[in-house]
C-alpha cells in the first residue's frame, strides 16, 4: 500500500473508532511526517485527499481539525467501485465499466471512489476494507475472484453491496452481468442460418458462472434446433490439436469459443496447421473485446456493453441504500451479434 494512503487510513482509523471527534485536532504534518518516516509531500498529499473526502477540514495557521458532525449522512453519498488491475495486461473493457459507473453516480449525486487492486485474494480484501475505512455507503465489486468477492460481503452482510460479471449461484446478492446464455443463442443461431450444423463450443473454466451461462446457451440452441447430438465440448488451449483433426475430419465446420482472447488464439493455431478460417472453420467469440483488432480474421464476435454493467452497478446500489426491498436483484444487460469475416456461408 502506497505511504500516503497508510496515513489515510490512520486518520480514518481513529476517526472510525471515536478516538478523534468532530473539531479535534489532528496531529501536525511534522508530527505524522517523524510518525511516519515520511515527507511533507507524502503526508500533504494524504491530508489533501482527506479534506477532498469531507473528513477533515485544513485551517491556515490554525491546523487540521476532525470534520463528522454529519458522517453518517455523508457516508451514504459515497460509494465505492473495486476493479482488478492486470498491470503486465491492461484490460481497457473494466476502465469502461468504471467510467459507466462513474457517470451514473454523478447522475444520481454519489461520489464514486475507485479503489484498484491486484489479482490476488489478499489485495482484493484490502481494497474493500481500505473504502470501509473510509466511509462508504455501499461497494461495487468486479469479480475476478468468486470466493474473495463472497467472503467480503459475508464479512459485511449489512452492507450494500453488488457483484459485476461473476457470481456464486448459491450465494445471495445483488448483481449484474452480461445475458450470456442469449448471446451463445444468437452465435449458435448465426452459425445455423449460415448452413452449419456441426457447431463446437470451447470453454475454459466452466466453473465459471458466465462460463456456465455461455455453454448453457449453447446447448440449448443446438437441442432447440434439433442439433442436439452435434454438440462438441473442447476446453481451453489443450483441446486445440483435437479441434484440427475433427475439423480435418468433418466433425466440426464451427466454432464457438468462451471469449474473443481464446477465439483469436485458436484461429491462430488453426492458421498454422493449414485450416482456412472461415473457409474450414468459421469461428464466432464473445465479449467485443478489445483484442478482436488483432485477429489474423476479422472476428464475428457477441458485444456486450461494459459501460452499462457500470451504469446498472450503480443502480443496483442505489436500490438497496434507499431501502429496496429487492434486496438480490439481479441485471442481465443485452447482447447483439457483430458479424465480420471468421463465418462463412456453407456450400
Amino acid at each position: 500500500m502506497k505511504k500516503y494512503k497508510i496515513i489515510e487510513e490512520y486518520i480514518l482509523g481513529k476517526i472510525k473508532s471515536g478516538e478523534l471527534k468532530h473539531k479535534d485536532k489532528i496531529e501536525s504534518v511534522e508530527e505524522l511526517c517523524e510518525r511516519f518516516e515520511v515527507s511533507h509531500i507524502t503526508v500533504q498529499k494524504a491530508l489533501t485527499e482527506l479534506a477532498s473526502l469531507g473528513s477533515i477540514v485544513r485551517v491556515k495557521g490554525s491546523g487540521t481539525f476532525v470534520n463528522c458532525e454529519s458522517a453518517e449522512n455523508s457516508d451514504k453519498k459515497n460509494i465505492a467501485l473495486i476493479i482488478p488491475v492486470n498491470e503486465e495486461f491492461p484490460d481497457s473493457s473494466i476502465l469502461t465499466v468504471a467510467k459507466g459507473a462513474k457517470n451514473r453516480a454523478d447522475e444520481l449525486g454519489y461520489n464514486l471512489m475507485l479503489e484498484l487492486c491486484n489479482l490476488t485474494p489478499t489485495s482484493f480484501a484490502s481494497s474493500v476494507e481500505s473504502a470501509l475505512v473510509k466511509g462508504v455507503g455501499g461497494i461495487a465489486v468486479y469479480v475476478f475472484d468468486v470466493e474473495a468477492a463472497v467472503k467480503a460481503k459475508a464479512k459485511h452482510p449489512e452492507l450494500p453491496y453488488v457483484m459485476i460479471d461473476l457470481f456464486d449461484d448459491a450465494v445471495p446478492c445483488a448483481g449484474v452481468t452480461v445475458n450470456n446464455s442469449d448471446g451463445e443463442l444468437l452465435a449458435v443461431n448465426h452459425l445455423i442460418s449460415k448452413g452449419h450444423r456441426k457447431i463446437g463450443f470451447v470453454g475454459a473454466v466452466l466453473e465459471r458462472s458466465t462460463e456456465r451461462e455461455r455453454y448453457a446457451g449453447y446447448r440449448a440452441a443446438m437441442k432447440a434446433a434439433g442439433l442436439g447430438d452435434y454438440t462438441r465440448l473442447y476446453i481451453g488451449t489443450t483441446d486445440i490439436p483435437e479441434i484440427v483433426e475433427d475439423v480435418r475430419a468433418g466433425k466440426i465446420t464451427a466454432i464457438c469459443a468462451i471469449n474473443d482472447q481464446l477465439s483469436i488464439t485458436l484461429i491462430r493455431n488453426l492458421i498454422s496447421h493449414g485450416i482456412s478460417v472461415p473457409g474450414q472453420c468459421s469461428v464466432v467469440g464473445f465479449d467485443d473485446h478489445d483484442v478482436v483488432q488483432f485477429s489474423p480474421v476479422p472476428l464475428t464476435t457477441v458485444k456486450q456493453n461494459f459501460t452499462d454493467l457500470g451504469i446498472c452497478a450503480v443502480d443496483l446500489l442505489d436500490e438497496q441504500i434507499r431501502g429496496s426491498i429487492y434486496h438480490y436483484r439481479k441485471i442481465y444487460s443485452p447482447v447483439r451479434l457483430i458479424e465480420r469475416e471468421s463465418v462463412a456461408e456453407l456450400k
